[in-house]
């Protein structure tokens, strides 16, 4: 498959226009890293929050235990810290909910400010890349045929350049000039990038002198 152009001017303006969009996918998805690390950073306190309330209820729960264990009235004795162990783990709960809600967040925020330009450069950048490797292939199967790319010069080129080759192209085409032919042709394959073969012979036209 044929990625770039045969000529070094188009070859050059492919390669410079593939890295930018290489580079601009790589700031994109940094940019992204970036923000997930920031808005994660939100859950912290949640997971500061979460190991101090763990450690207060696992105390509660200790002294609870050791007074359950008292003679009589060890079960009254420990309810209101069996209460307690029970109201700070609703405590670690929220600070567990708070790092995953800071993460979700993260998330979304990272995929969707990078995902949009990325999306947007390969939506201007992409199609016309592959309509080029597409056309190249063809051209480069066919450039032999110096008429059917002198044809599509007429058709395709600007007047400018059609009448630096000639004031008259389109009338030189038809009485078969084979230089104004040939030129034609280098000038289609140029404007998509490949080279004339140089072994190149009759441009496929009959003389009209002969």
């Amino acid at each position: 498959m044929r990625l770039y152009a045969d000529l070094p001017s188009v070859r050059r303006r492919q390669i410079l226009g593939d890295l930018f969009v290489l580079g601009w996918i790589v700031v994109w998805i940094w940019v992204g890293l970036f923000l997930y690390n920031l808005v994660a950073f939100l859950g912290v306190p949640g997971e500061l929050l979460e190991d101090a309330a763990q450690e207060v209820a696992g105390a509660f729960g200790d002294v609870a235990d050791t007074l359950g264990d008292a003679p009589l009235l060890g079960d009254a004795l420990a309810t209101p810290f069996d209460g307690a162990e029970s109201a700070v783990s609703g405590i670690a709960d929220a600070g567990r909910s708070q790092q995953e809600a800071a993460i979700r967040l993260a998330r979304w925020v990272g995929v969707v400010v990078a995902a949009l330009p990325i999306a947007f450069a390969l939506i201007l950048w992409l199609p016309g890349r592959l309509r080029w490797i597409r056309a190249s292939q063809v051209a480069s199967a066919l450039r032999s045929d110096t008429a059917l790319f002198a044809v599509r010069a007429i058709a395709n080129r600007p007047v400018r350049e059609l009448a630096a080759i000639d004031p008259a192209p389109g009338s030189a085409l038809l009485r078969g000039d084979v230089r104004v032919i040939e030129a034609l042709a280098a000038l289609e394959l140029g404007a998509i990038g490949v080279q004339r073969p140089a072994e190149a012979g009759s441009p496929g036209w009959k003389d009209a002198d002969h």
